[in-house]
């Protein structure tokens, strides 16, 4: 998480996307571009085109949602980088107008900090109206899924093959021993006394085990 040191009425209001789906701890090294409401670049440079599971995950979002913007995404399948930022600048805006700040990591963990230190008790309904209620969070875990597994495989065998390939584990090691291990948070997901994460290199299998976002 974004460290504020004095702002002590930050909050982090969703954490759900799948950057660290397989990877449990989810301890690699990462830092903090500070992406706020206050104006800045977005995230999304990619376009990708979405898997069947992947529209009928989308599907489901909208018909929770009802959002125009992804109905208009899920006309062709696609989701692109200006569509992807739009529905970004959507919740960005939707918190500037409520009064607080939100700032994006590397991995769009939110932390939203309001500009009102009175206004600490409604944050969680102002989530739930510029988040959950507008679905950008839930269209971009879909997002990162579709660029870093575009057809849809099996990424657990996928990890456990990088984790074999980098040497981090023996050619041997088993799907049971990786659910065991990233459950327990031991062999290669042991984590670093010092940090309390992982190798950085069990991080990255956990990540992109295909190397589709290097």
């Amino acid at each position: 998480m974004i460290g504020f040191g004095s702002m002590k009425s930050c909050i982090v209001v969703f954490v759900t996307l799948l950057v660290c789906a397989l990877l449990a701890g989810c301890g690699g090294t990462s830092s903090a571009k500070g992406v706020s409401s206050r104006g800045s670049e977005a995230f999304t440079q990619d376009t990708v085109r979405l898997a069947s599971s992947q529209m009928r995950a989308l599907t489901d979002i909208q018909q929770r949602t009802h959002s125009a913007m992804i109905a208009d995404i899920m006309k062709d399948g696609v989701i692109t980088a200006q569509e992807m930022n739009d529905l970004q600048r959507q919740q960005m805006d939707c918190y500037a107008a409520a009064g607080y700040d939100i700032l994006y990591d590397d991995d769009l963990t939110a932390t939203v900090i309001p500009r009102d230190a009175n206004a600490e008790g409604e944050t969680e309904d102002v989530a739930r109206k510029c988040d959950t209620n507008q679905g950008f969070a839930d269209v971009y875990t879909i997002y990162f899924e579709a660029l870093r597994n575009p057809d849809a495989r099996d990424l657990t065998s996928a990890t456990i093959q990088c984790l074999i390939d980098k040497g981090l584990v023996d050619k041997t090691y088993t799907k049971d021993e990786y659910e065991r291990d990233s459950n327990n948070r031991t062999g290669p997901y042991a984590p670093d006394p010092e940090t309390g994460g992982v190798n950085d290199q069990v991080y990255t299998c956990g990540r992109d085990p295909l190397g589709n976002l290097q």
